[in-house]
C-alpha cells in the first residue's frame, strides 16, 4: 500500500505529536524529557494549539483543570469560557487559556482525551509552582527543566 493511502486510510500510525515529539514536555511518560512548561500559582497560561492531523479531531482537556478561555479559531471574538474537553477540528487553530489555583502548586496533564492518541504521546505537562523564573517562558521561550 501506497504511504499517502495509509495516512489518509487513518491506518499504520504509531505516534502523536506535539510540537514534533512524543511526550514532549512530559517528565511522567518520558523520563528523558528535558523541557517542561511552568507556570506561577494563579498565573493565566495561553496554548496556541493546531491540530495538524488529516483526519483526526483533537479533544484537547486540562487534566485536574478546566480551559478558562478559548478562542475558536484563534479570534478573540470568538470565545468560551469554562470549557472541560475542546474538540479542535481538523486542520484548526484555537487558543486556550488555563489559570491554575493562586493558593496552591498543581500540575495538569494537557491531553488528547481520545485516549488512544494520548497513549500514543498525546500529552503534556503543565507545572505550576513558586519561583518560576518570570523572564522565561514567554514568546518562543520554553523553560528549561
Amino acid at each position: 500500500m501506497h504511504m499517502g493511502d495509509a495516512m489518509i486510510e487513518n491506518r499504520n500510525w504509531t505516534a502523536s505529536l506535539i510540537n514534533g515529539k512524543i511526550f514532549h514536555y512530559d517528565p511522567v511518560h518520558d523520563e528523558n524529557a528535558t523541557l517542561t512548561l511552568q507556570s506561577e500559582p494563579g498565573e493565566r497560561v495561553r496554548i496556541y494549539f493546531v491540530n495538524a492531523n488529516i483526519n483526526m479531531p483533537v479533544a484537547l482537556h486540562p487534566i485536574a483543570g478546566i480551559w478558562d478561555r478559548v478562542y475558536v479559531n484563534g479570534n478573540p471574538k470568538n470565545v468560551l469560557y469554562g470549557v472541560q474537553t475542546h474538540n479542535v477540528a481538523v486542520a484548526t487553530g484555537d487558543m486556550l487559556d488555563i489559570v491554575s489555583p493562586a493558593d496552591r502548586s498543581t500540575n495538569n496533564a494537557i491531553v488528547d482525551h481520545t485516549m488512544s492518541a494520548a497513549m500514543r504521546g498525546a500529552i503534556t505537562l503543565l507545572m505550576n509552582a513558586p519561583g518560576v523564573d518570570p523572564t522565561l517562558g514567554r514568546g518562543n521561550k520554553i523553560l528549561l527543566r
